[in-house]
């Protein structure tokens, strides 16, 4: 009978199963409202009967959600705990009101919601009857026993289903009726019509929800019994009841006595069943008759199915579990070359690539577990003569199919598909290079769905976490003064009536702060045609030219790396020339290459654009006298590098271009040689550095103005260190003397006060060589070169142990501590940060500061720790702060200037330091440094000949 069942009616019923399910929740939800608001109508459907409880109605939503929830996949763990404990609250619910009616007692469940103001004696405001609370108990239970199955196909759920769904069903007759008893056990313990409908729903509900086992298997076949069952038994039901209905309605009309309706009913029964009956037997010589053709149709469908196996080039083999080979196909012989008797009977394993064997044992269990899934496999199998091919088939475990008892392989070769996929995937290698190479991120943008995605370089260019985003999102990371520029370009490349191309330069702001330029090259493609045309979707690359817009120290770095992409960019291109047609596509910088007499022969469509040309194709054959007045100069140039093969690299050039700009390039062009090695013309990269050449004008003054700004501040100390220091050793001198010279004059608290006037001038001269010094290292000229930190710390730790050689102090030097810096600032560092340490720890019996180094994010982090007073974190942000102390002066003494000090001396370095502490439990100083391989290397002229010895490959 399993093998009759209808998927179609068995999905019909799990969907009448969900469909009951949400039912029961919107009435629990109606009913409560009810109670929520007082509408009467909701609380009971019939005035004046008997109303549904808050309670009733809880327990509709918990069984509605529950029956709706097992609707879905149990696969799925937290949808089926869900069920569960839906399905337990309404068991507890029903259970414990049970409970009340048992023991007499009030468990303070019933009114626990809402009050019922009905006040009928011996009644129970708020309780549902006894009936709904067994009914509901029920259902809930065999909601949790839903998949048990007792002695093979017996389903306790659909017993407790039917259980319930009579009760229900007996209630409902008695309002149909009228007879009141069927409904109402006992004074304000009626079951209310509404309830009994929603408990009969929620029954159907759960019988269709596993109609597949149990009882109700039968009705989802499509043998006669099923068919007869699921049109004959709602039929029967239905014209019984509403002749019994109407057969009472007419007696208590008076139209006849009982005697004569009960005939009547008879009568009408009869006929009523007989051309039911007569109907369905219609319906079955038609099944009949139908099921002749299909048998008919099964067993040519089986002729023709042979003849396909036997005539397919894929081949079908049958294993047993042990993997022995049952059948063949007649195409094996073409595919691995064995007769059909040297393939039967052996295992399969012996022809199976030895590599393969666990894989092929995996797909075997994992078909043994699942009985008819089908199970995806491919291994290497040796051919007769001895070569392996790739085979891919699946597996379908039909052991339990009296037709088949064994494992069907349908499989086929694929050894030239594999072949070609590994041809594939060292071509996507390379391709994957290239854009490595160019550090381009590629996007695509969903004009329809508003999202986004890019891929990992991209993101990282964007500062997203995700690989797909909307498009609401990207905006709100760009800046808002390049937003409205941004969205003219999108606007413009999206016109319907424009070719969809759009390029510019604009910054976007990271989740940390940071602001990055962005260089974007994109295209967007349309739908449709005429007035229907619409833009679908978005590409482009993008590029981050962060270090393009620096006007520092950098820009010199900046060139070195430019040349370094272009290398290593020309390298990629060799690879394939799709990635040059799409580099000189995208590439801002403006690519060309150009034969013997300096005409060109390919460009990219920047430097037609920049060139007042649509297509680059237009520039081919042209030279630079068609485009510039100063032609001369670079045709001059070219030919220099043709005649000597030397390279000219990152030289600087002034353009002035067809429309009238004049802006500033970095230009690099080397010789193009041919096959046999002569130089046959040109290839050049320039950049635009424009913006590069205006910063370095306004850094070049900026490093004058702070030139003559530190000469005035040195001016300024030194004046403000003698003026300051020559009244301090005045009142330091006059108040010594006092002390020395009339001391027996002066009372004690005179004499107090001018020990405190002098350690307070003394205090005084300190914080002013602080400050000089704190001055000093911030103007000081760096002479950077490798240091050894821990030489320079162990020399101040000795320095420190002979100052105080009472104290035990254990020092942990790491040995080899290595940075790149000026040697003199870096030992103020270590100087101030070991003096500290020294100093917040002179309370401990045994005092451990230790000096070391950890790497994290390919970079050198050295620390100083110690074991002392510590600090607390909350004031962290004064700790680098000029005069802000952490600590009293009669603790710890200090000027609170050498934090602030060796702060300036490492951000004078490049790194930065920060602190972690508590109180009590010591601290840690961290700082960052150069590396000591920090310097690149410039570009070798062997790395440029090679470039010239390859750019040949490009065209």
């Amino acid at each position: 009978m399993a093998t009759q069942v209808s998927s179609r009616l068995l999905t019909s019923f799990k969907n009448i199963s969900r469909a009951t399910g949400i039912s029961c929740i919107v009435l629990g939800c109606l009913v409560l409202a009810g109670w929520q608001f007082d509408i009467s109508a909701l609380k009971s459907v019939v005035p004046g009967l008997a109303t549904m409880k808050a309670n009733t109605a809880i327990a509709f939503i918990l069984v509605g959600a529950s029956l709706w929830l097992r609707g879905h996949e149990r696969s799925n763990q937290k949808i089926y705990i869900a069920a569960q404990a839906c399905a337990g609250f309404a068991a507890l619910l029903s259970i414990l009101t049970l409970g009340e009616y048992i023991s007499g007692l009030d468990f303070g469940i019933d009114q626990l919601l809402y009050r019922d103001l009905q006040t009928i004696e011996a009644s129970f405001p708020g309780r549902m009857s006894l009936a709904t609370a067994f009914n509901f108990a029920m259902l809930s239970v065999a909601l949790l026993v839903l998949d048990a199955e007792i002695r093979g196909n017996f389903r306790p759920a659909q017993f407790l289903a039917l259980t319930a769904g009579a009760v229900a069903a007996i209630a409902l007759l008695g309002y149909l009726y009228g007879v009141d008893t069927l409904y109402n056990v006992r004074a304000y313990s009626s079951m209310a019509l509404h309830t009994a409908l929603g408990l009969a729903l929620l029954s159907l509900g759960i019988l269709c929800a596993r109609p597949q086992k149990g009882f109700m298997e039968i009705a989802i076949t499509e043998t006669v019994g099923g068919i007869v069952l699921r049109r004959l038994m709602p039929l029967t039901i239905l014209i019984l009841v509403v002749l019994g209905w109407l057969r009472l309605q007419g007696q208590q009309a008076g139209f006849y006595d009982t005697n004569f309706g009960v005939a009547f009913m008879v009568l009408l029964s009869a006929a009523s069943l007989s051309v039911v009956l007569w109907l369905n037997a219609g319906r079955l010589n038609r099944v009949d008759a139908e099921r002749g053709q299909a048998e008919r149709a099964l067993s040519l469908t089986e002729q023709r199915s042979r003849a396909l196996i036997e005539s397919s080039w894929d081949a079908v083999a049958l294993f047993g579990a042990d993997g022995t080979i049952l059948y063949g196909s007649p195409s094996t012989v073409q595919i691995l070359g064995y007769s059909l008797d040297e393939f039967v009977g052996r295992n399969a394993f012996e022809l199976i690539h030895e590599e393969d064997h666990p894989f092929v044992t995996e797909c075997l269990t994992i078909s043994l577990q699942q009985p008819g899934a089908q199970v995806p496999v491919h291994s290497r199998v040796r051919h007769k003569n001895g070569e392996w091919r790739w085979l891919e088939g699946v597996f379908t475990n039909l052991l339990d199919e009296p037709g088949v008892r064994a494992i069907v392989n349908n499989y086929h070769d694929f050894t030239e598909r594999k072949q070609a996929e590994a041809d594939l995937y060292k071509s996507e290698e390379l391709l994957r290079l290239g854009y490595d190479t160019a550090k381009l991120g590629i996007w695509q943008n969903n004009l329809v769905t508003g999202t986004v995605h890019f891929d990992e370089r991209a993101r990282a260019q964007y500062g997203f976490d995700a690989d797909n985003v909307t498009l609401a999102e990207v905006i709100a990371r760009i800046h808002p003064d390049d937003v409205d520029r941004l969205g003219k370009e999108i606007a413009s490349a999206t016109d319907p009536a424009g070719d969809g191309r759009y390029g510019t330069e604009y910054r976007v702001i990271h989740p940390d702060g940071s602001v990055h330029w962005l260089a974007i090259q994109a295209r967007v493609y349309f739908q449709g045609a005429g007035h229907s045309r619409r833009p679908v979707t978005g590409f482009g690359t993008s590029q981050d030219i962060t270090e393009r817009r620096k006007a520092e120290a950098e820009i010199r770095e900046l060139n070195e790396e430019l040349n370094e992409r272009v290398i290593e960019r020309t390298a990629a291109l060799s690879q394939a020339n799709s990635l040059l047609e799409m580099m000189l596509e995208n590439m801002p910088d403006q690519i060309y290459f150009k034969d013997a007499q300096s005409r060109f022969i390919r460009n990219s469509r920047s430097q037609a654009r920049a060139l007042g040309l649509n297509d680059p194709a237009e520039a081919i054959g042209k030279s630079d006298f068609d485009f510039f007045p100063h032609a001369q100069l670079y045709y001059e140039k070219e030919q220099e590098i043709i005649r000597s093969g030397k390279s000219m690299v990152d030289e600087e050039e002034r353009v002035v271009w067809p429309d009238g700009r004049e802006t500033w390039v970095s230009t690099t062009k080397v010789p193009l040689p041919d096959q046999a090695g002569q130089i046959i013309g040109t290839f050049g990269i320039s950049r635009d550095i424009t913006e590069r050449k205006r910063a370095e004008a306004e850094l070049q003054k900026a490093k004058q103005e702070l030139e003559a700004a530190n000469k005035e501040l040195e001016a300024f100390s030194y004046s403000v260190s003698h003026d300051l220091r020559s009244p301090l050793r005045s009142i330091d001198g006059f108040s010594q003397a006092l002390l020395e010279d009339y001391a027996d004059q002066l009372p004690a608290k005179g004499q107090d006060h001018l020990k405190r006037v002098r350690a307070a001038t003394q205090r005084m001269g300190q914080l002013i060589d602080d400050l000089l010094n704190l001055s000093r290292v911030s103007r000081a000229i760096m002479k950077s070169g490798p240091v050894d930190l821990s030489e320079l710390a162990q020399g101040i730790a000795g320095e420190l142990q002979r100052t105080q050689p009472e104290r035990r102090v254990n020092f942990s030097i790491t040995p080899n501590l290595k940075a790149h810096g000026d040697p003199n600032l870096l030992r103020v560092v270590l100087e101030n940060l070991l003096n500290n340490a020294w100093k917040f720890t002179s309370k401990l019996e045994q005092a451990e500061i230790e000096i070391g180094s950890k790497d994290e994010n390919d970079e050198t982090i050295y620390f100083i720790r110690d074991n002392g007073a510590g600090f607390d974190m909350a004031y962290v942000d004064k700790l680098f702060r000029a005069f802000q102390r952490l600590h009293y002066m009669s603790e710890f003494s200090g000027t609170g200037i050498g934090l602030a000090t060796v702060q300036r001396i490492i951000n004078r370095h490049g790194g930065r330091i920060w602190a972690e502490g508590a109180v009590d439990q010591g601290a840690i100083f961290l700082f960052t440094l150069p590396a000591l391989d920090r310097a690149k290397p410039g570009t070798q002229p062997q790395e440029i000949e090679s470039l010239a010895g390859r750019v040949k490959e490009i065209i």
